[in-house]
């Protein structure tokens, strides 16, 4: 019973052309290989097989406790604590502050390694409605600019379309 309900809870995090919590545009050239919603997290990640390079977005719930926490400070730790479970040792080289989908957004770069690999990555960290979005392009050391035009390409078309007010919707004030 409790596999049914598990299976039950797992399902597609996005649907092209379906209204969801995001969407985007799939670069050309780039394959979706995870797509999954569990327990209200979404995991989704792009990937170019030719280029060993990922996109990656989590759009996950925020506590309490990190809704209270500045979005530079979030956006530094969370970089940093990547894969730290498994090992993974990262390092970053700049903050900018920037919009995704007119959303305060902190951008990190840096590099990683992993045992004998290394790799550079940029991430997006941003508050959408309750949740923090996290943003991700990871390539071997050396080759991330050979994947920017992706990535740009899913900066400019991403969109939390639920956390919206459409434009059309009443106005109200308080008497």
């Amino acid at each position: 019973m409790v596999i049914l309900a598990a299976l039950l809870g797992c399902v597609a995090a996005w649907r092209p052309g379906v209204p969801g919590r995001f969407d985007l545009v799939v670069p050309e050239g780039w394959t979706v290989t995870q797509n999954r919603r569990w327990l209200g997290n979404d995991v989704f990640t792009l990937a170019d097989p030719a280029a060993r390079a990922t996109i990656s977005l989590q759009l996950v719930h925020a506590d309490e406790a990190s809704a209270r926490i500045p979005l530079d400070l979030l956006a530094e730790t969370r970089a940093l604590s990547m894969g730290r479970e498994l090992g993974v040792e990262n390092g970053w080289g700049a903050m900018h502050r920037i919009a995704l989908d007119d959303h305060e957004a902190w951008a990190v770069t840096g590099q990683r390694r992993w045992k004998f690999a290394a790799a550079d990555y940029t991430a997006v960290f941003a508050r959408v409605g309750g949740r923090v979005a996290a943003l991700t392009l990871q390539a071997p050391a050396g080759q991330l600019d050979a994947s920017l035009r992706a990535w740009s390409t899913v900066l400019e078309t991403l969109r939390f379309p639920l956390d919206r007010v459409p434009d059309d919707a009443p106005q109200f004030e308080v008497d």
